[in-house]
Order: C-alpha cells, then structure tokens, then sequence
C-alpha cells in the first residue's frame, strides 16, 4: 500500500514540476483584467478601448496581446486577456500615448477593475495560439447575375468558394439587387460594401 501511495505523490510532483517548468518557461506577464462598465457608456467604453487595444499591439512591440472580450449573457462585465514580453514593456505600456488617452477617457466609466495575474501552464505553445487567425482572409469574385457557382476562390484550400446562403448572409445587398460586379473582390470575412452591387433596377 505504501509502494503505491509513493508512486501517486511522485507522480504528483512530477506534474507539479512540469507545470512550474512551463510556467517559468514566459518571462513576461501574462493577466486577465477583469472590469464592471456602467452600462449608460458601454458603447463608448468599448469603441475607446477597442482603439486602444489596436493600437497597443500595432506600435509597441514589447506588447504580444490584448485581447478584450465581454460576457455574452452579460457586455458590461469585460474581460481583457493581457500578455506582455516583459515587466519592462508593461511599464512602458502605461506611459504611452494611446493608453493614457484611453485610461482618461474611461476612468467615470468604470465600475470596477480587477487585475488577476496569470501563469502560463504550457509557454510553449504560445506563439501558436492564434496563427491560424494569422492567414489572411481570401480573395473572392462576387457572384454574376445569382451565379454563385462562378465565385472564384483565392486558390487557398481552407477557403473554398461561398455557398448562396453565405452570399445572402454576407451581401444583403445581393438579396435586393442579385447583380454583383464579378470584377470587384470582396472578403469572405466582410460584409460586402454597397459599391459592390450595381444599383437596382
């Protein structure tokens, strides 16, 4: 009974151990802030803080994510996920231009904040959590005269070429006008702007 009670704590520690290793394997900070918005200024809030956070990840290069997300049940309870490269460009993140601006311009919007500092329980696979989000959405031809079976696809496998209902889903301008221009390009990932349907007859 003993034998076995070791092999189960050894086996323990060593999960600990792995998990300690990997944690101390990201030098940096990685933290979920967890924030309580008045919901008179929800849309303002979330408009300032959607600038910052692009414009943080863009300019700063010390900055590799903050990702800002709201409850579905829930937008005023927002949640930021925040991973800096190190101490160091996370002090320099607070004194840039972008996010004073946007720390002043929110401040009456806050209910509340919370910062939860997080560890990394495998800092291996960090830097491909998002890659897949980083192939850059196709090239496709707008369908002619309700032809959606012409749609000519970028060439790239993940993205073949739009069923009718993701047209109608993606263009509903095309439901009205069921003319799009085949010369002009639209993005599967976009709605498709008006100048991309000839105007109804």
């Amino acid at each position: 009974m003993k034998s076995w009670i070791s092999v189960i704590l050894l086996g323990l520690m060593l999960a600990i151990s792995h998990v300690q290793a990997s944690a101390a394997g990201y030098p940096g900070i990685i933290r979920i802030a967890e924030l309580d918005i008045d919901p008179q200024h929800l849309d303002e809030y979330l408009a300032l803080l959607t600038e910052e956070a692009e414009a943080s990840v863009r300019l700063e290069p010390g900055v590799i994510a903050i990702f800002p997300m709201v409850q579905e049940q829930n937008p005023t309870a927002v949640r930021i996920l925040e991973i800096y490269a190190s101490q160091q460009a996370y002090e320099s993140h607070l004194k840039t231009a972008h996010f004073l601006k946007y720390k002043k311009a929110t401040l009456h919007m806050v209910k509340a904040l919370r910062l939860i500092d997080m560890q990394a329980i495998d800092a291996r696979t960090m830097s491909i959590l998002f890659s897949k989000m980083a192939t850059p959405p196709p090239m496709l031809m707008c369908p002619a005269h309700g032809d959606q079976e012409n749609a000519q696809p970028s060439g790239h496998p993940a993205f073949p070429a739009p069923t009718a209902s993701q047209w109608v889903l993606r263009c509903p301008a095309y439901i009205a006008r069921n003319d799009c221009i085949p010369s002009i390009p639209c993005r599967v990932s976009s709605v498709c702007r008006p100048e991309m349907c000839r105007a109804a007859r």
